[in-house]
């Protein structure tokens, strides 16, 4: 269902559940059919397992919102449309921006700064019916 990643950048970590070098963030991606279900078991999963960061394909919307989302969290996606991508923000500790200028349905860029660090992440959703244009 789930893949959950950990980045290291030469920190090691700790037995601690509680205790995050400031290096490391917990990043999990899922593609959700849709599915409240599976949305219900993604919020109990990072609570459960501590992921900071999730991206998301094909999250579930009612109304072209994105529904089932802990309001608590922070949800980067396209305010235009029915977005089919979503980067979901679950630690304070984690500074984030999205990225307008290159987000849109398919795709969320985010900022993400979790202390002095600084890097972006990108978010693709690809149909696999709609082949890439050749040039």
């Amino acid at each position: 269902m789930a893949k959950t990643n950990k980045c290291d950048k030469g920190t090691t970590a700790t037995n601690s559940k509680h205790f995050k070098p400031p290096n490391i963030i917990k990043c999990s991606q899922i593609y959700l059919q849709h599915s409240k279900t599976a949305t219900d078991n993604l919020m109990e999963l990072i609570e459960k397992e501590e992921i900071e960061v999730v991206f998301i394909q094909e999250s579930y919307i009612i109304h072209n919102r994105i529904v089932g989302i802990t309001k608590r969290y922070r949800t980067f996606t396209s305010a235009i449309g029915r977005s089919r991508t979503a980067t979901v923000i679950t630690s304070n500790r984690i500074d984030a921006l999205l990225i307008r200028e290159a987000t849109d349905k398919d795709t969320v860029v985010v900022e993400i700064t979790p202390g002095n660090l600084k890097f972006y992440t990108v978010n693709m959703y690809l149909d696999y019916f709609h082949y890439l244009a050749v040039q």
